[in-house]
Order: C-alpha cells, then structure tokens, then sequence
C-alpha cells in the first residue's frame, strides 16, 4: 500500500506526537529527528540521506507507545565480563510479544549503549531469536551506571525509542551527571582522518544544519565515503544527565562533507557522537557540544 503525500504528512505528524508521548522504563527521554522516515514509495535505505524503513509502510494502526521488556544474563549485571542482554517488544494492547519489526537501515533493532561519564559508547544490533525476543551479548567495561537506547519500529505501529537504565552488580553510588560544561574542538581526529564538526554552539529546541567535513591526511577531502547500515552518518547526542537522546543521521551534500540537522531539547551539555565509514573503516568520533536556553546568546568558543 503506498501513501498520499497528505497521508504521509499526517503520519510523520502522529509519529512526532507518539514519539513525544514515549515513556523510557526509566524516564528518559528518546527523540528521533522529524524528517527521518522516507517519502511514499522510497524503498532502498542504501540511497537514503535519512532514516526510513526499507519497503513503503502502510499507514499505522494506532499510535501508542510500544513497551519494551529487557532481561540480562546473569540478572546481576557482571562488570568486564561478557553478558547477554534480552529485549522483547510487546503489543501496547495485549501484552504479548511482537515478532514483526520493520527493518530500518538494514536492521530491524538498533541498540545504542552509553556509561553514565559518557566517555563509552556501543552501538549494536541485537539478533533476532525464535521466541521473538532479540538477543545481545556485550562487555560493560567496568562498575557503574549505563544507558540503553532502543530504536525500532514495530509494523503496524509507529517508530519507537525507549530508554532503560542498567546498574552493574554492587554498584551503589548515585548516579552522577557528566560533566559537559564546555564544547569540545570541532576537530577531531580518527584512524588517519581529520574530522572538523561546523557548529558546538546551539539553541534548545531549535533545529540546526550541521555539517561534518571528513579530509584525509593532506588535508583534502576523502572521496571515500560509503554508506554506513544505509546512511551516510549516523549521529546520537546524549544529554549529560541521561536523560535526552537524539538518534538523527546525514547526507553527502559535497566531497568529503555530510550534513544533518541536531535539535537538542533542553539547555545543557551533550556528548555527540557521530559514526561514518571510509574505505571499509567505521569511525566513532566524540564530540561535546552545548545547547543554550533560547532566550541566551550562545558562549564564545574557547
């Protein structure tokens, strides 16, 4: 079934407000970028500049908020050990387990990770098991306070992301904001690329055009960039305090530099990280930027 594009615009409508409506199992908030599913009848996620689900989706059946059970194993969380995470996602009416998530990106489940100092981050893909549930292993590398964001769609639905808080066995100290008081440089470097981020600086709740220029050693633009699970960048930014997430990804607009456009919620400092393959490489490239009450002036640069 393909969309009007007056039935698509009252989709991508309903999906904003569903999405606003998310509640994380820990309260946490997780925001996808408006924009970021495909017109009517786009269906390779390949040459897509955003997210969007792979085949035209039908209009959804409701709007609601789709829970999301998490399971460990072992169920006290091991720190620096190898662990299994579960993850069953349930219909908001019945409660039984929904099987049928649409792939986004060439993947049906993304699974962000991040330490409460934000200095740790992982991004997954947990795989699906014959119950329905989809299952991860992974490593918290050591004791504290973790962050998971789960981004998925269910069909019939809306696309969905839930946050849920981990605390590794024995672990009794409260958790504690980052601290991301100041921007980090715009520059940063990776594997032999030089990456230059235009903009630190924001306005909460006031979308921004960014653009991430990618040069080699020399300088010059790479020429080399390939699409990364169907994007060209894929981007997350995390509010100090865990709360704020914002999944949202970029397009090649000129040789060697991708744009996407960052709306940050709330005043604060977010760790950004911003993810894109060269040369068959995948770098993960921090950075710190600020957002600003709208009613200030950003601060200068130091």
């Amino acid at each position: 079934m393909k969309l009007s594009m007056h039935t698509w615009r009252q989709l991508q409508l309903h999906r904003g407000l569903a999405l606003g409506l998310l509640l994380s199992l820990d309260g946490g908030r997780a925001l996808a970028q408006t924009g970021d599913a495909p017109a009517p009848g786009r269906s390779d996620p390949g040459n897509l500049p955003l997210c969007g689900p792979s085949g035209p989706t039908a209009a959804p059946e409701h709007y609601e908020a789709f829970p999301l059970r998490v399971e460990s194993d072992p169920p006290q969380l091991p720190a620096g050990q190898a662990l299994s995470l579960s993850f069953q996602v349930l219909d908001p009416f019945s409660g039984s387990p929904v099987r049928d998530l649409v792939m986004v990106h060439q993947r049906s489940f993304h699974l962000f990770i991040v330490s409460e100092h934000l200095d740790w981050f992982e991004h997954l893909h947990p795989e699906p098991q014959p119950d329905g549930s989809l299952l991860q292993r992974t490593v918290l590398p050591r004791p504290g306070h973790y962050q998971l964001i789960a981004d998925f769609f269910p069909v019939g639905g809306t696309p969905q992301m839930v946050q849920h808080a981990l605390v590794t066995a024995g672990f009794s100290r409260p958790l504690a904001a980052a601290k991301l008081t100041r921007a980090s440089s715009a520059e940063a470097a990776s594997a032999g690329l030089a990456l230059r981020l235009s903009q630190l600086h924001f306005t909460a709740g006031k979308a921004s055009d960014v653009s991430l220029d990618v040069l080699d050693a020399s300088g010059a633009p790479v020429m080399t960039l390939e699409p990364y699970l169907g994007a060209p960048l894929h981007a997350l930014a995390m509010s100090a305090d865990l709360v704020d997430a914002v999944h949202t990804h970029g397009e090649i607009i000129a040789p060697g530099r991708i744009r996407f456009s960052l709306r940050l919620p709330r005043a604060g400092g977010y760790r950004l990280w911003v993810q894109l393959k060269a040369d068959g490489v995948v770098h993960t490239v921090p950075f710190t930027v600020l957002a600003s009450p709208p009613s200030a002036q950003p601060a200068r640069a130091r």
